[in-house]
């Protein structure tokens, strides 16, 4: 006989964990062995009396939900925090040499995710000289960014522009779409710089950042003309 029993695993855990340690008796006076049996992701050994996680594992929760849910591993709120766990179950049973245990012991593993920061890269738009501002022209929607995260919690991303020439442009937080709100002249500057930030958590989590290019088209201005005598 042996106990159910729960290891709880961060997304990142490296692999060669000890999670359980198991007793068996046998009416013949023998001493039992234990043997895998059930592991379709062959994620844990038997060594002695003991199951370890096989090294090497890294338990990246966001690739494992995307092999979807069945009896045996389960995508939900197991601990109740508003979050999605994946969990996944285990047997080993007890042996003889000749006859197994008619029980398993089944054991669950409980990955938990972990917020990763979104990623940036740089991104390049253009605006016409002389455009109507205060947020009437727009330049374009950032979108130089991917975010591995799986679950909306940790992929709810916030826009802001916290670097370079914010009182020319602005950034809707939420969809990341770059207006021009001040004027732009292609005689004074060929191209505005912008750092923008995303932040992931509704702008409460992590960051990244980039540099994106604005750059102004020239339009053909009016020649003057000035009267100097007669």
């Amino acid at each position: 006989w042996a106990s159910w029993g729960t290891t709880w695993i961060q997304e990142g855990t490296p692999g060669a964990l000890h999670v359980a340690t198991f007793g068996s008796a046998d009416p013949d006076g023998t001493s039992p062995g234990f043997i895998e049996a059930f592991d379709p992701w062959d994620w844990f050994y038997v060594s002695g009396n003991a199951a370890y996680l096989r090294p090497g594992l890294t338990f990246d929760f966001d690739n494992l939900v995307q092999h979807g849910a069945d009896w045996w591993r389960v995508i939900g709120d197991t601990d109740g925090d508003g979050q999605l766990e994946l969990k996944y179950v285990a047997a080993v049973a007890a042996t003889d040499g000749a006859l197994n245990s008619p029980e398993n012991a089944w054991i669950g593993f409980v990955v938990e995710d972990v917020n990763e920061a979104p990623t940036t890269w740089g991104q390049t738009f253009q605006v016409r000289e002389g455009a109507p501002g205060a947020g009437q022209t727009s330049v374009g929607t950032f979108s130089a960014w991917s975010d591995p995260d799986y679950q909306t919690y940790n992929r709810d991303l916030r826009f802001t522009i916290t670097g370079g020439a914010s009182n020319l442009f602005g950034i809707n937080p939420t969809t990341g779409e770059i207006k021009l709100h001040g004027q732009v002249d292609y005689e004074a500057a060929q191209s505005h710089a912008l750092l923008v930030t995303v932040t992931d958590r509704g702008g409460s989590g992590l960051s990244s950042s980039t540099w994106v290019t604005v750059n102004v088209t020239n339009v053909d201005d009016r020649p003057t003309l000035t009267f100097i005598d007669r």
